[in-house]
């Protein structure tokens, strides 16, 4: 949203604080930005109580994930061809290394975390889909009829996941949620 700072400007001081940058967002990244966002809001105790909480959640969560997970193909459907798949610098492979699950996507992505491609490219990739709400109109009756689409996950070997929406470009809350909703999907795909 640094792109309306001269509007919101006329209005408060803007202060832009950036997470987003390639090849940058990780762990560490996380926290500092949490470190430095509590600092211009005078809030640097709460922001310390909500990354000690946020780390024992995320163990807690690590220790009811099965010892052997396949890695995960995170997707977002643009439209019935088309998906956002996340990899490196999204705040969701931040919550997957957090909790000690591979993701399946190892190729480029932009300074989000993700990579805007054809359902065709998913080919051949070794690993469980998830799919990540919302799903634009209309795509999951699509699907539900794709022979292609059911083609791609049963080539994977595992049935494809569905979790509730997570913003993308969040900071710990987001990384917090989204390794709440694939811990819970995983746990009772594998007691099924």
């Amino acid at each position: 949203f640094s792109s309306l700072e001269t509007q919101l400007s006329r209005i408060a001081p803007v202060k832009i604080l950036g997470l987003y940058k390639v090849g940058e967002v990780n762990w560490d990244a996380v926290t500092d930005f949490t470190r430095r966002m509590a600092k211009e809001v005078k809030a640097e105790s709460q922001a310390e109580r909500l990354i000690a909480d946020s780390e024992q959640e995320l163990n807690t969560l690590k220790s009811k994930l099965p010892a052997e997970l396949a890695p995960v193909l995170l997707v977002q459907f643009m439209d019935t061809k088309h998906v956002r798949v996340f990899g490196e610098n999204s705040i969701y492979k931040v919550a997957l290394n957090q909790l000690g699950i591979q993701n399946a996507w190892d190729k480029e992505t932009n300074a989000w975390g993700f990579n805007l491609t054809g359902i065709d490219k998913l080919q051949g990739i070794a690993g469980q889909i998830v799919v990540i709400e919302p799903l634009p109109a209309g795509v999951k009756e699509h699907l539900a009829q794709d022979q292609y689409w059911q083609y791609l996950v049963k080539q994977t070997g595992y049935p494809s996941l569905l979790v509730e929406p997570t913003w993308s470009f969040g900071g710990l809350p987001s990384a917090l949620r989204f390794a709440n909703l694939i811990t819970a999907a995983l746990t009772e795909e594998v007691t099924q």
